[in-house]
């Protein structure tokens, strides 16, 4: 979970940030809540409660309170219940304050967004409850999609290491898909020239590679008998 205007209370076990919950509209654009919402991490997991007040002072009494309902056992703290679109803003996040490439993080961009609409497309919105069995699913809707075996590989894989990653920063208690495993497509045979060819190739042009008699850009046309 996003959160404006952090502020760490000190002297909270154990320790209570507070802050305005941030959130996106539909046209992309973000905007903090008017109350506040408390964050921490206990026994390994982070747990996030509204404190539903529009004053810090409010808001940092509340945290306290909270502290002493944890060590009272009064109230089990709500767990924080991660989105997949949560995860990949977070993620993306980190890529570009990594200083990735331009390109490379167009390419996380598109591929996390994927997931996004899968995910919204079949009401499996929560990274919290995502499973390997949901990461073959969003293979096959990639699949039914159009999508090409080498797409499809790099996504999982991008995939993988955003879980990967989630799981270290502690935003899920475990990597569902730390027992995946990919096997790398065979690369797509590429077009080349014959040996044949090429002799066309350099016995047709002059010494600058340009075809003999032909304005520059000129082109030789080298048929399939060529080829043979």
């Amino acid at each position: 979970m996003k959160l404006a205007d952090r502020h760490v209370c000190e002297g909270t076990v154990p320790r209570i940030t507070i802050g305005r919950r941030v959130y996106r509209r539909a046209d992309g654009s973000r905007y903090a809540s008017n109350t506040w919402t408390a964050q921490w991490s206990y026994e390994g997991k982070h747990h996030y409660e509204a404190l539903k007040t529009r004053r810090k002072d409010a808001a940092v009494r509340k945290a306290f309170a909270i502290c002493e309902r944890i060590r009272a056992g009064e109230v089990k703290p709500k767990k924080y219940a991660l989105t997949i679109a949560e995860m990949r803003e977070k993620y993306l996040d980190l890529k570009r304050g990594e200083g990735r490439a331009p390109k490379t993080v167009q390419k996380y961009e598109a591929g996390l967004l994927s997931l996004v609409t899968w995910s919204t497309t079949v009401g499996r919105r929560s990274a919290t409850s995502f499973t390997a069995d949901d990461f073959w699913r969003y293979n096959r809707w990639l699949a039914d999609n159009g999508a090409s075996e080498k797409t499809r590989y790099d996504r999982l894989i991008l995939i993988k290491q955003a879980f990967k990653w989630a799981h270290k920063q502690k935003l899920l208690a475990e990597n569902p898909l730390v027992g995946v495993s990919l096997s790398e497509p065979a690369p797509t045979e590429q077009p080349c020239f014959t040996p044949d060819q090429v002799s066309i190739l350099l016995r047709e042009c002059d010494r600058n590679g340009w075809p003999v008699g032909c304005a520059e850009g000129g082109v030789i046309r080298i048929s399939q008998r060529d080829n043979t």
